[in-house]
């Protein structure tokens, strides 16, 4: 209550309010940084984006997954991934099945990359690599 106001009429550095040394030093703190322009506001974030080097079109890939070979085929129009349908999953069916519900969706969405589904980890990598497969992405791009 003492330091904000003191801040203000000021218009420069204040003592610490006594028995508040670390608030007050943070509130200082923050009150230096906004000022200097390193506490505006966030960049706003990139989202990566999918390279599709395929044409449009019905494209298959496959992944490893946890029981075996995981292959999907990934439907692309416009240069946009607008389905994705496993075509055939050795992995445990109430585990997988969570995931592909999850994924699949969020991919499309996306058009990118999404998180692993806890749970589900290898999955999902099974995943994303039969999708970067059926899109011709190498490694890096």
């Amino acid at each position: 209550e003492e330091l904000l106001p003191a801040l203000i009429e000021n218009q420069g550095p204040v003592d610490a309010v006594s028995g508040a040394t670390y608030t007050s030093e943070a509130v200082l703190a923050a009150v230096e940084q906004a000022l200097s322009g390193a506490g505006s506001a966030p960049e706003e974030e990139v989202v990566p984006v999918f390279t599709v080097n395929v044409a449009d079109g019905v494209h298959r890939g496959r992944g490893q997954g946890f029981g075996g070979e995981l292959i999907l085929d990934v439907t692309v129009m416009d240069g946009k991934i607008v389905e994705i349908v496993v075509v055939e999953s050795a992995e445990t069916p109430f585990i997988a099945d969570a995931a592909f519900e999850e994924l699949l969706p969020a991919l499309i969405e996306n058009q990118g990359p999404v998180d692993a589904v806890s749970g589900a980890t290898v999955t999902s990598k099974a995943v994303h690599e039969a999708l970067t497969a059926a899109l011709g992405i190498k490694e890096g791009q």
